[in-house]
């Protein structure tokens, strides 16, 4: 399970990669996306329109284009292999209990749990945030202290994961229809660090807002207490109702 997800994220990169071809290409001939986003639909539909005067170009917008397709398709297959193969390990109860935090749906909660295993062998939460790379690195001598970027040691496969995880969360708390449809048969004790994780995640967005500190910044320090809530849940003796 943890070979079919770390295949996945290697499959996005070669989608990501395809994109930025086929971006390329469209760019050096002026081809602006006429959309507010790239890669949706309708911007899809509008590559597959455009014609140039010589085959030969034609071609190549053909193959690029393959080339992202086929390489999305690639993602949507194992992930819904995913999806399939983790209601039936052992680790489903794990799963579909971080499922219940706001920005964490299967394939992250899957990824994190195929990948730690077990979240108990982690005694204090800043053990794991440790072992994700995902605490500031450090350089002392005497009464100097300075700290600098995170380490980036560890698990590089969660920590991707989590900081994904954090671009879906800062927003105002709030319980969807599909994050509580997610939540049905979860225990309430983990439903409420949920909620609370909600919570703490806007203010430490807020705060960090406020002093002006750049996006990536205020992103790295949401993931790193998202690492504090997944460990939380994984301590949890209840998981789920059924």
């Amino acid at each position: 399970m943890r070979d079919l997800s770390r295949t996945r994220s290697d499959a996005k990169l070669v989608v990501k990669d395809a994109k930025k071809r086929l971006g390329a290409f469209l760019l050096r001939y002026k081809l602006l996306n006429p959309f507010k986003t790239n890669w949706t639909g309708m911007h899809l539909d509008w590559v597959r329109k455009q014609k140039f005067d010589h085959e030969a170009q034609n071609i190549v917008l053909r193959e690029y284009l393959s080339s992202v397709e086929q390489a999305s398709a690639r993602v949507n297959r194992l992930a819904e292999s995913m999806a399939t193969l983790a209601e039936e390990c052992s680790l489903w109860p794990y799963i579909k209990a971080l499922r219940a935090c706001r920005g964490i749906d299967m394939i992250t909660a899957a990824g994190i749990m195929f990948e730690l295993v077990d979240l108990k062998r982690f005694p204090p939460a800043p053990h794991l945030m440790s072992f994700l790379g995902l605490v500031p690195s450090e350089d002392s001598s005497g009464k100097r202290r300075r700290q600098g970027s995170i380490t980036k040691a560890g698990n590089s496969q969660v920590r991707r994961l989590l900081v994904a995880a954090a671009h879906n969360n800062g927003h105002s708390p709030k319980v969807t229809q599909r994050l509580r449809k997610r939540q049905e048969g979860v225990s309430q004790e983990v439903i409420d660090i949920a909620w609370r994780a909600q919570e703490r995640l806007y203010r430490k967005r807020l705060v960090l807002f406020n002093r002006g500190k750049p996006k990536t910044c205020i992103v790295i320090a949401m993931a790193r207490e998202l690492v504090g809530i997944v460990w939380d849940i994984g301590q949890q003796e209840r998981l789920v109702t059924n």
